[in-house]
C-alpha cells in the first residue's frame, strides 16, 4: 500500500494511479467501440447501401446504449461505497436491483426499437436499399436489446468493486466471438452455412453479448457467494424502490447529458444524408473512427472522476487539482501523438476501413473519409480536454454544467452550421465535419471556465 502522506504531491505517484485505473477500461472500452468498425469493415464487401445501413442503424442503437447510464452511472457509486465499508449484504442488494431494473428497461427498449425501426430509419433519410438492408440489420440486434444491456450492467457491477479484469476478459471472449461468427455467417462456408450479409453481422452480435451476458452473471454471482453467506437466487430478485430511487437519482444527469450527445449525433447523420449515401457511408467510416479515438478519454475520465472524489473526500483540494492537470496533459500529448500518425496515414486508414469493398464509389468514399478524418483528429484534442475536466466536475458533484455544454456545444453550435453547410453546393462534402470542430472548441472553453471557478470543489 503507497503511504499517502508521503505521496501526496507526488506527480509520479498521481500519474501512476491515474494510469493503473485508465488502461483497462482503455482497452474494455476499445473493444465495446469497435463492434461497430468491425461490422462495419465486414460488410463493407457489400456495398456502400450495407455500410450506410449499419452506420444509420447503430445511431439509432446507441441512444437505447444510453438508456444504461441511467443506471449503471447510479450502481457504481453505490457499489463502490457499499464495498468500500464492507456493507456486502448492500452490494448484492444494489447489484440485484441494477440487473432488474436492466432486465425491465431492456425488455421495454427492445420491443420499441423493433417496433420503430422502420420510421426512425426512414427519418434519418434511409430509403431504398439502404432502408431495407437497415430493417433487417436493426430489427435483429433489437432482439438482443436485453442481453446488451445486461452486459453493460455486469460490467458496472465489477467496476464498483474495482475489479476490472474479470469484465476486460468477458469482452475479450465476446468480441472475438463476434469476429468469428461475423466472418461465418456474413460470407457463409460452403457448403455447410450460407452467406447470410448483413442480418449475418446482426446475428454473430446478438449471439456474442447472450454468451458474455451469461459469463457476466456467472463471475458476479461466483463474487457474491465469497462474500455473502448465499448466491443472488433468482427467486430473490424482488424490489426494493428505496435502492432503485437512488440509482436512477445518481445516474439520471449522466443519461440527460448522453442522450442529448447521441440525439445531436442522429440529427447530425440525418444532415449527412442529405448529402447523399456516399456523404453518409464517409461520415459513417469516420463516425467509427471518432469513436475509438475517443474512448481513451473517456476512460480517463472515469479515473478523474474517482481520483478527484476521493480527494475531495479527503479535503485534498490542491491534490485534486493536480490529478486533473495531470490526466489532461497526458491524454492531450497521447491523443495529440496517435493524432499526428492518423493524419499521414489518413489515406491508408480510411482506406482499411473500405479494404472489402469493391463498388464503383469506393473511391469517391476514401476521398471525402479522408478530409472528414482530419477534421475530427484536429477537433478530438479539444474534446478530449472537455472530457478529462469534466470528469473533475463529475467528482465533486458538478454535474449539471455537462448538460448545458452539451446542448450548447451541439445543439446550438455543430447541428445548426451542419444544416448551412450542407445547403451549400459548391463545397468539399468533407467540410461537412467543420462544425464537430467548434463544437470541441466550445466545450473545451466552457469546462476550462467551470473548473477555474473552483465550484466543483465541495463535498456532496
Amino acid at each position: 500500500m503507497i503511504n499517502e502522506k508521503k505521496t501526496e504531491g507526488n506527480d509520479s505517484n498521481i500519474i501512476r494511479q491515474i494510469y493503473l485505473m485508465s488502461w483497462p477500461n482503455i482497452i474494455l472500452a476499445l473493444l465495446d467501440t469497435s463492434q461497430g468498425l468491425v461490422d462495419t469493415l465486414m460488410v463493407s464487401k457489400l456495398g456502400v447501401s450495407a455500410i450506410s445501413a449499419i452506420g444509420l442503424s447503430r445511431q439509432i442503437l446507441f441512444i437505447i446504449m444510453v438508456a444504461a447510464l441511467g443506471v449503471t452511472g447510479g450502481v457504481i457509486p453505490i457499489i463502490a461505497q457499499a464495498y468500500g465499508a464492507k456493507k456486502y449484504c448492500r452490494v448484492c442488494n444494489a447489484g440485484k436491483q441494477a440487473i432488474l431494473l436492466m432486465f425491465f428497461l431492456g425488455t421495454i427498449l427492445g420491443v420499441l426499437c423493433y417496433s420503430l425501426s422502420s420510421p426512425a430509419l426512414s427519418y434519418l433519410g434511409a430509403t431504398g436499399e439502404i432502408a431495407e438492408q437497415g430493417n433487417i440489420y436493426l430489427k435483429t440486434l433489437a432482439v438482443g436489446t436485453l442481453f446488451l444491456l445486461l452486459n453493460f450492467t455486469f460490467s458496472s457491477l465489477f467496476r464498483g468493486i474495482g475489479e476490472m479484469k474479470i469484465p476486460l476478459v468477458i469482452s475479450i471472449i465476446v468480441h472475438t466471438i463476434n469476429i468469428v461468427g461475423n466472418y461465418v455467417l456474413i460470407f457463409g462456408v460452403d457448403p455447410w452455412i450460407s452467406p447470410m450479409g448483413i442480418l449475418g453481422a446482426a446475428v454473430a452480435t446478438v449471439g456474442a453479448r447472450i454468451i458474455g451476458c451469461f459469463i457476466g452473471f456467472f463471475m458476479w454471482n461466483s463474487f457474491v457467494k465469497k462474500i455473502t453467506n448465499c448466491a443472488c437466487p433468482s427467486k430473490d430478485f424482488i424490489p426494493d424502490f428505496s435502492i432503485i430511487k437512488q440509482l436512477l437519482h445518481i445516474g439520471a444527469p449522466v443519461y440527460f447529458q448522453a442522450l442529448a450527445r447521441s440525439s445531436a449525433r442522429i440529427v447530425f447523420y440525418r444532415i449527412l444524408a442529405m448529402g447523399g449515401p456516399i456523404v453518409l457511408a464517409a461520415g459513417t467510416i469516420c463516425f467509427q473512427i471518432r469513436m475509438l479515438l475517443i474512448m481513451p478519454a473517456l476512460a480517463m475520465r472515469t479515473a478523474v472522476t474517482t481520483l478527484v472524489g476521493q480527494s475531495i473526500g479527503k479535503n485534498k483540494y490542491r491534490r485534486a487539482e493536480k490529478i486533473t492537470f495531470q490526466a489532461t496533459f497526458w491524454g492531450v500529448s497521447i491523443l495529440t501523438a496517435i493524432s499526428i500518425v492518423m493524419f499521414i496515414f489518413s489515406r491508408d486508414i480510411v482506406n482499411l476501413v473500405c479494404i472489402f469493398a469493391d463498388s464503383a464509389e469506393k473511391k469517391d468514399v476514401i476521398d471525402i473519409g479522408i478530409v472528414m478524418l482530419r477534421i475530427v483528429l484536429f477537433s478530438q484534442i479539444f474534446a478530449t480536454v472537455a472530457i478529462v475536466v469534466s470528469g473533475a466536475l463529475v467528482g465533486g458533484g458538478d454535474t449539471r454544467p455537462g448538460m448545458k455544454y452539451t446542448l450548447i456545444g451541439e445543439w446550438l453550435i455543430m447541428l445548426p452550421l451542419a444544416f448551412i453547410l450542407v445547403s451549400f453546393k459548391g463545397l468539399h462534402p468533407g467540410m461537412l465535419f467543420i462544425p464537430c470542430f467548434f463544437s470541441a472548441l466550445i466545450q473545451m472553453v466552457l469546462c476550462i471556465r467551470r473548473f477555474r471557478k473552483k465550484v466543483w470543489q465541495r463535498k456532496l
